[in-house]
């Protein structure tokens, strides 16, 4: 079993972890590929599920601002 402490101080399964985040996407790019046609809104919508995705991951806040920020860009 692998642990981590993550920054609001829990111990934290890192294999569940991870499977959860990995849940979370495929559903998103799941909602993402039902659309057809991708627009601002979509991409926008998306990128809110991600980021709260990567912090309830506990993912550093700056390291999730400017990810969801770059893809953004792109």
């Amino acid at each position: 079993m692998n642990e981590w402490v993550g920054s609001c101080g829990k111990t934290v399964e890192t294999d569940a972890m991870l499977d959860a985040l990995s849940t979370k996407f495929e559903q998103i790019l799941k909602k993402l590929r039902g659309q057809g046609v991708l627009t601002e809104q979509n991409v926008t919508e998306a990128l809110k599920d991600v980021r709260l995705a990567l912090l309830e991951a506990d993912v550093n806040f700056k390291i999730v601002k400017d990810f969801v920020e770059r893809v953004r860009l792109k």
